[in-house]
């Protein structure tokens, strides 16, 4: 017998029905008057009929002479071909359904609450409303359907702390789905709460101000988990593992040294850039499972695992408040890491209410899995992208908080993001915005996404692995793989590229001409000012950079391998750009060789404060370097024109480089600044641009107090080391 070939059939405009026909032959055409429109027991007049052969498939357009209800089926019939229903596609791009409203979701007062959801496809929506986050009946209330796709509903009396969800009825289905606008959640996430926002303000909350950032270069970012910072035993922390453990101000470890926040401050770090925070999907609220969390659910609703009662959902807003504002009075920017790329499952809510809309398919319906997870997140669709913007917006205007670290940033397309930056920099220019810049395939052009050197001219940064391969290797890289710091030989040009925080016209000593950049130009990041790279050489994925030293280094001695450690991130912290730091590595962190700990135990993924102890010398000398970059511009200029004029490469033994930053840079009190990383197992001698240097960096020491004085024109440069000089 012989198959039934597949249709799928999507309406892209009110009146356009476009059919996809895999195997529709050229010959076949002849064939295309014969299908019919249906719709309940009605069939439709087809006005017009247009085909056009495109490879192995065939696109068939279908044009009505009625215009198209979003709320009815439309089944497509045909005598050689399996019957579909029509799935509502571009068609609701078209403008009459792009809601631009700051409505949606929850408008609590005491008298009434106003309820507003975006569903163009239902016949028709309830709320159901709820006693308790628990509770299984509640009681339904229409909503009537209003301008643009959405409908509404005003519920009077007070309903503050009462919890909701919306039954959408659409194309024959009936399903209950969560707000996504809810601004806090239930246990799990499985109803909405209406919540006073009045309410969640900490004491103290109108009075603190964020820390004052006058250019993007002034970062030096700080990755970690709530929980990471503080589960340990060793931490002295009462809350450990809560959004309150940061708010603890002094705590100890066992032996004295400061940890938590109080660590934070002491290591001088500008920001702090946690990992998801939204609630999600991956992380269980009343369970003790670790995860860093990145399947959010909710745009605009935090974690509740890290709540002291996730049942609250006052809490849930009130704690992670509190956690920015006492970050922010101790000087401490926060970022948080985002996850808009996808959903936390691919039957989230969202899809729930818009069937069809949220996530990214092809032209045979199937899913994009760009993002690994199979449910990729339309940002390029308008209401996708209103929803995505209005969360970036709300975490800026109620939480205050200062950054957006945009995971697989790759995925989403320029506009997006740049009209995010555009709306967000409206409040406060001062916030940051960075992400992951990786190419991965999600049925948008390349041109359109916002992959590496796509950030050129922006506000936007990208993760920059080039540094990150030159300096110690990493990524899909075999953990065996070598960089500068760890004894690869012969790569002294990346190293230089990374200096100059890899702008594209830089030219003096040809640094483009290295072995480990004769790849596509897609692979090499360019940047048209120095804020565009944010310079690492791990972070919480991936090994930690002890546990890569390990593999990398077998023969290495302890010692050699933490001199290896510390050149990695001061050359990190002494390039132009912007430095990030992955939490305790300035205490020599192990994951224990833990490549993938993303839902890995505790004991694999926390700071263990013991270490404090016993690389204290480490700790000093990352603190060192961060208080020499926070206290001296020239490590932060902020244009290409500026590096260029006063960023000079000089002479030196193979294995090493060297570099002179002159003419008092950026407004610096240095007159000339001289920087030199030394790779080789000896020391190494140098001839430096004149005479009379003072040392602040060498071996374990950093800071900005001279250790010694230079008085001639040479100097010894200490093995696997580097050195920092000044001269006025």
């Amino acid at each position: 017998m012989e198959e039934v070939k597949p249709v799928i059939a999507f309406v892209d405009a009110s009146d356009q029905i476009n059919l996809t026909i895999p195997g529709f032959l050229r010959q076949d055409t002849d064939k295309i008057d014969q299908f019919t429109v249906l719709s309940g027991d009605m069939q439709l007049e087809i006005a017009e009929v247009g085909v056009q052969v495109d490879g192995s498939s065939t696109r068939v357009r279908l044009i009505l002479a009625e215009k198209i209800d979003l709320t009815r089926n439309y089944e497509i019939i045909h005598p050689d071909y399996q019957s579909c229903k029509a799935v509502m596609r571009k068609v609701l791009d078209e403008d009459k359904y792009l809601y631009s409203g700051d409505d949606l979701g929850p408008t609590y007062t005491s008298e009434r609450t106003y309820l507003r959801v975006w569903a163009p496809t239902a016949n028709r929506v309830e709320v159901i409303l709820y006693a308790a986050g628990d509770a299984l009946v509640g009681n339904h209330f229409e909503m009537e359907k209003d301008i643009q796709g959405t409908w509404y509903l005003e519920l009077n009396g007070d309903l503050k702390n009462k919890f909701y969800t919306y039954l959408v009825h659409v194309h024959g289905l009936v399903r209950e789905a969560v707000d996504p606008y809810a601004k806090s959640v239930n246990v799990n996430g499985t109803k909405g709460a209406i919540i006073d926002l009045n309410e969640t303000n900490p004491r103290g909350w109108q009075e603190t101000e964020r820390p004052k950032l006058e250019k993007y270069v002034d970062a030096i970012i700080y990755e970690s988990h709530i929980r990471d910072l503080s589960m340990a035993a060793s931490s002295g922390i009462v809350n450990r593992g809560k959004y309150l453990a940061l708010t603890e101000e002094n705590t100890e470890s066992h032996d004295g040294f400061t940890t938590g926040l109080a660590h934070l401050k002491e290591l001088g770090i500008t920001h702090l850039h946690l990992l998801p925070i939204m609630e999600s999907e991956f992380i269980i609220d009343d369970q003790n499972k670790y995860n860093w969390g990145y399947g959010t659910n909710f745009f605009f609703a935090t974690e509740g695992q890290y709540v002291t009662d996730p049942a609250n959902p006052v809490l849930r807003v009130k704690e992670f408040k509190k956690l920015v504002m006492v970050l922010h009075k101790n000087g401490i920017r926060i970022v948080l890491d985002v996850v808009y790329n996808h959903l936390g499952r691919f039957d989230a809510d969202l899809e729930r209410i818009v069937p069809g809309y949220y996530l990214r398919r092809d032209e045979q319906w199937n899913l994009f899995c760009g993002s690994g997870v199979n449910n990729d997140f339309a940002s390029e669709r308008p209401m996708a992208r209103k929803l995505m913007l209005d969360s970036l917006k709300y975490w800026v205007e109620e939480y205050r908080v200062d950054g957006y670290r945009f995971d697989l940033m790759g995925l989403h397309d320029q506009r997006t993001m740049l009209q995010g930056v555009r709306e967000v920099h409206a409040i406060d220019p001062s916030i940051l915005f960075y992400g992951e810049a990786w190419y991965l395939s999600t049925g948008l052009p390349y041109s359109e996404l916002m992959v590496k050197n796509s950030q050129q001219g922006t506000p936007i940064g990208i993760f920059n692995d080039n540094v990150r391969d030159v300096v110690v290797s990493g990524g899909l890289s075999p953990v065996t793989e070598r960089g500068f710091a760890s004894g690869k030989r012969e790569i002294e040009s990346g190293i230089k590229k990374a200096v100059v925080g890899s702008i594209i016209n830089y030219d003096p000593v040809n640094v483009y001409n290295v072995e480990y950049q004769k790849r596509s130009h897609q692979e090499i990041i360019h940047t048209l000012a120095p804020h565009e790279s944010i310079n690492y050489v791990t972070s919480h994925d991936n090994y930690a950079l002890r546990d890569r030293l390990d593999r990398s280094n077998p023969e290495a001695t302890e010692e050699e391998k933490e001199k290896m450690a510390m050149l990695a991130n001061g050359i990190i912290l002494t390039c132009q750009g912007i430095p990030f730091l992955a939490g305790g590595v300035e205490i020599h962190k192990t994951k224990f060789g833990d490549e993938n700990s993303y839902q890995s135990s505790d004991y694999i993924n926390e700071i263990d404060w013991s270490y404090k102890t016993r690389y204290y010398q480490m700790f000093k000398f990352y603190q060192g370097l961060i208080r020499l970059r926070k206290e001296h511009p020239a490590f932060r200029m902020t244009t290409a024109e500026e590096i260029i004029n006063k960023l000079v490469f000089f002479d030196s033994p193979s294995g090493t480089v060297a570099f002179s930053i002159n003419d008092y840079a950026n407004g610096d009190s240095w007159r000339s600044i001289v920087v030199i990383y030394n790779q080789n197992n000896s020391s190494e001698q140098l001839k430096l641009p004149g005479s009379d240097w003072m040392v602040v960096v060498k071996a374990e020491q950093a800071g900005i107090r001279p250790l010694e004085k230079i008085t001639g024109d040479s100097v010894q440069v200490p093995p696997i080391g580097m050195m920092v000089l000044y001269q006025n």
